[in-house]
């Protein structure tokens, strides 16, 4: 019994410590909403799903809504109807029901959603005044139909209705098992078996379960529409005594979900309440800060952790793994944040309208702005603030504070104090301050508290940002000029040893937005064409080259914070990145871009704050962002394996039609070789409703050609050659890829160039090729007489004769070569010709394989049976090398005697070389690339042993 009484205690301490790390551990969603006007259809939408295929449905009041993260789609049903309910199944189909209609939509093969009604599948059903408000996948596939009075399955062959006397109301899916009460409180389960009852209680009597989720200890929490929440335990419903369902009693529940120790609750009346396993309501999302409307009516988690929830006015989603929590101030009461300080168990804000600040801890997560107060002394532009020897001090349009919890002290009257630098002379600590248009020294005083010390004498130029480097110069950058200042004080911390302006003549960047930091033991300069530092070796300002290199484009960010000794955030133009930094190696850790048109960094005067233990802030316009350390700790496992397909769209011009691809179902799209504008269009749900960056390349062998850009359509004028390797990726708002799509491109043989011209050609140049033959050969026996007999009539006369005959038969031995030539080139297009009508065959027969009987037999014989007749018999190789040796001084031959190691491939390329053929001409001759021919003739050499600078081409026809 003491055994079990320890146990339950640990238990309960367990329990306890579980609860509060998820109180303490809640993170503010990053929240993101579309209107009527994005998505063109009626302001209500009552349900949600995500299909496999990589879009979200929702139904709509005029029908159904598709998106793919880009483009929104309304598919109206063939009488107009409301889609009511909608359940992506896992066959791939989208099933929907309405007003007396249920059915599903398939996408053909240019990605175009097709209805295809199911009434006519209903066995014995009367399907009157019935409109269906839930649709289900039971653990067996089949589709569960649901309105107010009735409940039918469909099996994939038909649609019966499933009996029972007192059906329950609209059903709630649990655990892949779907559960629904009747008003007369039996709680039922649909099963395999039909309904079958789970408990009975008064609790359920009149009322509508609307959720049921998990709960501590292996429990369940029923949520009810009126009377708030339950615990299920032993079959018994206890009402649970929590803050959040007394606060939900009066709200309407409407319906519900469960992520990672938190309830996610949509309400008919004040938008979606958030509580953890305690009961306690840790957030309220509705239309006082997100929502433009506080009726909930679906909600539905994607695979990705977002929570998709409808609305009576407009659809939107919370991004819960996001590493950087957003919390905007819906009422415009904090203003525009300059920066952040934690200092004794207080967190401080300054901002364009004051220093607010409240209590706060190390493990607290900032979820509202509503305990902050407003310091009174303190009213009006505060600039920066700083903790500096465990002091806090803010420099304010007023001068120059330092702050003790809600105590105010000034200590200096100079206005526009904009940051604080260390500095130290004769082993003592100082701060420089810049203000708006001096140099202020701050030291300790005799109570060890920050206090004025003085002014730096001679200088009274407006500068927006300071450095000192590890020599003790002060290097300011001017506010609105391109201007540099570097000076030297004087021991006294008045007078300047030297003062130093570095302009345009010296290398500085033309840019007025240029600030000036220390980066890693160097001075550098921020500019829109890149970074530059300090070369002191020139004593100029010059390009850093080498960091720019590791950047990319984010070279061009104009203000540059240290985290902390490795680590160094780059804000650009609605962008900001964490670099950490190694051995001079540069690598990035996190990056995100603002495309949220509620939500945006302070126009010029951007900053982020590192506080230690705690984690990193980021000053919005109307609020805060904030990357915890724990949640950048655990980046590598929530942002970058989030990896999201591209759903594809093309379309072409061929003439004057518009050719649609659609979505294409295979890797290879074949255009036609006159094809004009190939547009492209992607999508991607990575960040449903935000801009991406698309990367598009195609690689051909001889040349490449990359697209990039944040819109999601591209026209492509140009192939870079008639076959590309596509390769296509987007980038969301961290910078993280989605999965790479690759496909190959072909451009189609023009018609002239197709199947049957190609036989008809080569059919026509063979018959030509025996006609040739044929006369050549009649030729040679008429008019080639026999020298030996004229000879052997021993006239002397004879000789002039047997001369004249020599001449002629050197004539004819001559015109012997050139037929030679002529019957050498003829076998050399025969054999050309042998393998296109090969290569026909083949293609003919691939094709009769895939069309089987829709290409009839007749038709394929025949041009079967022409080609097989016109396929040379006889050895054309043989008959090229017997006739080019011939007309060629017995070349092969030679060349077999003199260097026995050359293969018959080797012979062949010897012959073409000796033809003076190009390596382009001799390819399709040897059925290779032209870089295979290349290092065939590289090889060729070294077999011949000839010298590296022996033309090969040469040495064959001088051989």
């Amino acid at each position: 019994m003491v055994h079990r009484l320890l146990f339950l205690i640990l238990l309960f301490q367990l329990n306890f410590l579980v609860d509060g790390w998820c109180t303490n551990h809640f993170t503010l969603p990053q929240v993101t909403t579309f209107y009527k006007h994005q998505y063109n259809a009626s302001n209500r939408n009552w349900c949600i799903d995500h299909g496999k295929d990589g879009y979200v449905y929702i139904g709509n009041d005029k029908g159904l809504l598709s998106f793919d993260g880009v483009n929104w789609s309304l598919n109206e049903l063939p009488a107009y109807s409301k889609v009511r309910s909608v359940c992506a199944a896992s066959d791939g189909l989208v099933y929907t029901g309405s007003s007396e209609e249920i059915g599903y939509w398939k996408r053909d093969v240019n990605g175009k959603l097709g209805y295809f009604s199911l009434n006519d599948k209903l066995v014995n059903v009367t399907f009157h005044n019935q409109e269906i408000w839930r649709i289900f996948e039971d653990v067996d596939k089949n589709i569960i139909f649901q309105g107010f009075s009735l409940t039918l399955k469909y099996d994939g062959q038909s649609v019966r209705k499933v009996e029972i006397n007192t059906p329950p109301f609209l059903m709630v899916e649990y655990n892949k098992r779907l559960w629904g009460n009747t008003r007369r409180g039996a709680l039922l389960e649909l099963t395999g078996y039909g309904y079958q009852k789970a408990l009975q209680s008064k609790h359920l009597k009149q009322e509508r379960i609307k959720g049921i989720l998990p709960f501590r200890d292996m429990k369940r929490l029923v949520l009810t529409k009126k009377q708030g929440m339950y615990i299920w335990q032993n079959n018994r419903l206890i009402p649970w005594q929590s803050e959040a369902n007394q606060f939900l009693k009066n709200e309407d529940i409407n319906c519900a979900a469960y992520h990672e120790g938190f309830y996610y609750i949509g309400t008919i009346n004040s938008g979606l309440i958030i509580f953890n396993s305690n009961g306690e309501i840790v957030y309220k999302i509705n239309s006082q800060n997100y929502l433009q409307d506080n009726t909930i009516l679906s909600l539905k988690f994607d695979e990705f952790n977002r929570l998709w929830f409808t609305m009576s006015v407009g659809i939107g989603y919370l991004e819960l793994d996001s590493p950087i929590r957003f919390l905007i101030d819906p009422k415009k009461q904090i203003g525009a944040v300059h920066s952040v300080a934690f200092h004794n168990d207080n967190l401080y804000i300054a901002s364009n309208k004051g220093v607010w600040y409240k209590s706060f801890s190390k493990n607290e997560r900032l979820v509202s702005f509503d305990d902050f107060k407003l310091l009174p002394d303190l009213i009006g532009l505060a600039w920066s603030l700083a903790v500096v020897d465990d002091q806090l001090l803010c420099g304010h349009n007023q001068g120059t504070f330092l702050i003790q919890k809600d105590q105010v002290k000034q200590i200096s009257n100079y206005a526009g104090g904009r940051s604080f630098q260390k500095i130290k002379v004769k082993e003592k600590n100082y701060l420089i301050q810049n203000c708006y248009s001096d140099l202020v020294i701050l030291e300790k005083g005799e109570q060890g508290t920050w206090q004025f010390k003085t002014t730096v004498q001679g200088f009274s130029e407006p500068t927006m940002s300071i450095a000192v480097d590890h020599k003790n110069q002060i290097w300011l950058q001017h506010d609105r000029k391109s201007e540099l200042y570097n000076i030297r004080l004087q021991h006294n911390l008045k007078d300047a040893y030297s003062y130093n302006v570095f302009e345009a003549d010296n290398g500085l960047p033309q840019d007025v937005k240029s600030e000036v930091y220390e980066f890693n033991k160097r001075i550098i300069i921020t500019s829109s064409k890149g970074i530059y530092t300090y070369d002191g070796l020139k004593d100029s300002i010059v390009y850093y080259d080498e960091i720019n290199k590791q950047l990319g484009n984010l070279k061009s960010a104009h203000r540059i914070i240290r985290r902390d000794n490795n680590h160094y955030w780059l804000i650009g133009d609605r962008n900001i990145a964490l670099f950490r930094i190694s051995d001079n190696d540069i690598s990035k850790i996190l990056q995100y871009k603002f495309v949220e048109p509620h939500m945006g960094l302070v126009e010029d005067w951007e900053n982020i704050v590192t506080i230690d233990s705690i984690g990193t802030f980021i000053g919005l316009e109307n609020g805060l962002g904030m990357i915890y350390d724990d949640d950048l700790n655990n980046l590598n496992a929530e942002v970058k394996d989030r990896h999201h397909d591209i759903i594809l769209q093309l379309s072409y011009k061929d003439g004057k039609n518009n050719i649609q691809i659609g979505k294409p179902e295979s890797d290879h799209i074949e255009l036609p070789f006159n094809f004009k504008d190939l547009v492209i269009n992607l999508s991607t749900l990575a960040s449903p409703g935000r801009q991406m960056e698309y990367h598009l390349e195609f690689i051909s062998q001889n040349d490449s050609v990359h697209f990039k850009g944040n819109h999601e359509q591209f026209n492509i004028t140009e192939l870079p050659g008639n076959e590309c390797q596509l390769t296509i990726k987007a980038y969301d708002q961290w910078g993280q890829a989605t999965l790479s799509k690759k496909m190959l491109v072909s451009l189609l043989k023009p018609w002239y160039l197709k199947t049957g011209f190609l036989i008809l050609w080569s059919l026509c140049g063979l018959s030509i090729l025996l006609i040739l033959l044929l006369r050549f050969k009649r030729n040679l026996r008429r008019y080639v007489p026999d020298l030996q007999e004229v000879v052997s009539d021993g006239d002397a006369d004879n000789h002039i004769k047997i001369n004249e005959l020599k001449n002629v038969q050197n004539k004819l031995e001559d015109e012997l070569i050139q037929q030679n030539n002529h019957i050498a080139t003829g076998a050399l297009n025969a054999i050309r010709n042998k393998e296109v009508l090969a290569s026909i065959k083949k293609e003919l027969s691939s094709q009769k394989e895939k069309l089987g009987i829709r290409y009839p037999d007749k038709y394929y014989k025949k041009l079967v049976e022409l080609i097989d007749s016109n396929i040379h018999t006889e050895d054309d190789w043989g008959l090229f090398e017997r006739h080019f040796d011939k007309a060629n001084n017995n070349f092969v031959s030679r060349l077999k005697q003199e260097y026995k190691q050359l293969t018959p491939r080797d012979l062949r390329l010897c012959a073409y070389l000796k033809m003076n053929l190009s390596s382009k001409e001799i390819a399709p001759l040897l059925d290779i690339s032209e870089r295979s021919v290349e290092v065939h003739r590289y090889r060729l050499r070294k077999k011949m042993d000839l010298p590296a600078e022996t033309n090969l081409s040469e040495f064959m026809i001088s051989f």
